[in-house]
């Protein structure tokens, strides 16, 4: 049997053949430029060996934050090998070539902190980014009704210890470099927002109007603080100096507005409004805000997303640390031995922080 194809038809069938394999060999390609799980770099492959108890699993630990993973010493691309018998000592090695790329030994209060110096260092040697396995976070734990402490710990959890001793409600601690926290409390019987000093235990009320002063939010120049008050009738989101000085009020809206955070670049601030009904996401800028421009909205379900920053890694979350006042009846958090805070938290200090695989770990409430 003969088939005839009029010439028109098979230009036709030829096209849309080519066209496919033009689409499959797109499809092809993209799927080739994807670098490990998710589009998250693979990990770097390492092989620690000769540590022992705690140390051995803490810097197994860090170094899985910070994008390594441990391998068998044939599969690794560098090789750390040491001892923690008396203090940590450890010496990294380019598996091939055999060049030590490290070579230290660590003093310290404990072992376990000598093993967060010795991760930092590692990440720093290997990637070129600063660690954050010496970084602090902090959280808000709650006591019982009514009752809550701001605290502070290590990034993993561990050594977690109360700032605060108010015995009242408080809330969203923010960090302004690594000795000074921001949060709200209701020490003074109303809801105002205090700065506190590490170092020294000093602090005071930086907001302290009429209504409510929470949600406060440090820009990453460290140079601004973002805040929601309700002084003028409504919550709006003003900001203001370190000190509470040069306040300016950047929205009007009779809805209210929550949940500020910076750009990473200090210039805009996101903040979530009900201006036009549902909760939705809305940013502006400081310099637009001066020039009396309006706010310029980003998203219509803001109550599930909006920017928020953890030190210099950013991700889209619904102000991670506020969540617990949106969500009651989650678990919260009571320091104990061993025990990691569930609640939000905010990290300070640090540099980077990789998604290790094949799974990511962040604190959030």
């Amino acid at each position: 049997m003969k088939i005839r194809i009029h010439s028109s038809r098979l230009f036709l069938i030829l096209l849309a053949l080519a066209s496919v394999s033009a689409a499959r060999a797109a499809e092809q390609e993209i799927d080739l430029q994807r670098t490990g799980e998710g589009g998250w770099p693979p990990p770097v492959p390492v092989s620690i060996s000769g540590f022992s108890s705690e140390v051995d699993g803490v810097l197994k630990n860090d170094l899985l934050f910070m994008g390594m993973k441990n391998v068998g010493p044939e599969e690794a691309k560098f090789l750390i090998a040491g001892n923690n018998s008396g203090r940590v000592e450890a010496r990294v090695l380019e598996r091939i070539s055999k060049n030590t790329i490290l070579a230290k030994a660590y003093a310290g209060s404990t072992q376990r902190s000598q093993a967060h110096a010795l991760a930092d260092d590692i990440a720093l040697a290997l990637t070129g980014r600063p660690g954050i396995a010496q970084t602090k976070i902090t959280f808000k734990v709650e006591n019982g009704p009514g009752r809550s402490e701001i605290y502070i710990a290590d990034y993993d959890g561990h050594n977690a210890q109360a700032v605060t001793h108010d015995q009242t409600l408080v809330a969203a601690p923010c960090w302004a470099g690594r000795s000074m926290l921001f949060y709200a409390s209701y020490k003074l019987g109303q809801p105002c927002i205090f700065s506190h000093q590490l170092t020294s235990g000093a602090r005071s009320a930086v907001a302290r109007f009429s209504g409510a002063n929470i949600s406060p939010a440090v820009s990453p120049d460290g140079n601004k603080l973002a805040m929601i008050l309700s002084k003028s009738g409504s919550p709006n989101l003003y900001v203001s100096d370190l000190s509470g000085g040069n306040l300016k009020q950047l929205t009007f809206s009779r809805e209210g507005e929550s949940s500020p955070c910076w750009s990473p670049d200090s210039q805009t601030i996101c903040f979530v409004s009900r201006k036009r009904g549902p909760a939705s996401m809305f940013t502006i800028g400081r310099r637009q805000a001066a020039a009396g421009h309006q706010p310029r909205a980003q998203s219509h379900r803001a109550g599930l997303v909006a920017g928020r920053q953890v030190d210099r890694f950013y991700f889209a979350a619904p102000r991670l640390r506020d969540l617990h006042r949106e969500r009651p009846g989650r678990q919260r958090h009571r320091p104990g031995a061993g025990r990691r805070p569930d609640v939000g938290a905010e990290f300070a200090g640090g540099d980077f922080l990789q998604r290790p695989q094949p799974c990511e770990k962040i604190v959030f409430a």
